[in-house]
């Protein structure tokens, strides 16, 4: 039986060290490469859903308005709570500063009073950002036909505190539905939604409807990225596999 010096264990264990670390980061890439690849795949998958809705005109019956998801259509009867006005901040448009303007917007569905965020368009800023002016809007009971909108991710804040002002119109940082129920005094006979509704085109109230039926990123560009990491995957597959074989000729050559 072949007898190792305490160097040749040395160089052993340093050896296999090596090749383990090798595997090991090997690995890694090609799980996290072929992850993203799938990742992209369901990506342009729920944006070609999204697409398919947004140009959808089936309206979801708003006694299932808990099930509802983003880019549905709703169709709401009821009022604006005009007097409560929310300013959502840093919504440029045009080059121009302004506000997205949220509205409480009030229906009895059954026994139930629901509260839905209705985002009425923009609004241009004042020039003075502390004068905030109240927006004409009608009072009495009417229809809506809007949309669901749900983010994607969670818009950047600088913080998670909405430095609100004091009276109304209130100017607030991003979209809070559970800071705009306690802001109105949401009493425990009504709910509230936890989403935002966006008016369709020529409806009651409408301000600039600055958002239109586009995607920040098509589900071509989705599939695209894929394509891209999963070369990527091949790609260090062949790598790997081309480096091994060089490794082996190498040994067997110092052998000979």
């Amino acid at each position: 039986m072949p007898q190792f010096s305490v160097l040749q264990k040395v160089s052993f264990n340093r050896w296999r060290g090596k090749w383990v670390g090798f595997a090991l980061l090997v690995t890694f890439f090609f799980i996290l490469t072929v992850f993203l690849g799938f990742w992209q795949l369901d990506r342009a998958q729920q944006k070609e859903n999204l697409l398919v809705r947004a140009v959808s005109n089936d309206v979801l019956p708003i006694s299932q308005w808990p099930s509802a998801v983003n880019g549905q259509l709703v169709n709401l009867t009821g009022n604006y709570l005009t007097q409560f006005q929310f300013l959502v901040d840093n919504k440029p448009f045009e080059g121009q500063a302004g506000y997205d303007l949220i509205v409480p917007f009030v229906e009895n569905i059954g026994d139930e009073r629901v509260v839905f965020w209705v985002n009425l368009g923009w609004k241009k800023a004042s020039i003075d950002r502390d004068v905030f002016t109240q927006t004409a809007l009608p009072t009495e009971s009417l229809e809506v036909l809007a949309r669901v909108y749900l983010p994607e991710k969670k818009a950047f804040r600088l913080s998670d505190k909405q430095f609100a002002n004091s009276g109304w119109p209130k100017r607030v940082q991003y979209f809070a539905p559970d800071f705009f129920a306690t802001s109105i005094g949401l009493d425990s006979t009504r709910l509230a939604s936890g989403f935002e509704l966006r008016l369709e085109e020529h409806q009651p109230g409408l301000q600039v409807r600055r958002w239109l039926p586009s995607l920040l990123m098509p589900p071509a560009k989705h599939l695209a990225y894929a394509v891209q990491w999963f070369l990527l995957a091949f790609a260090l597959i062949v790598l790997v596999v081309v480096f091994l074989v060089r490794h082996f000729k190498e040994s067997v050559n110092n052998e000979i």
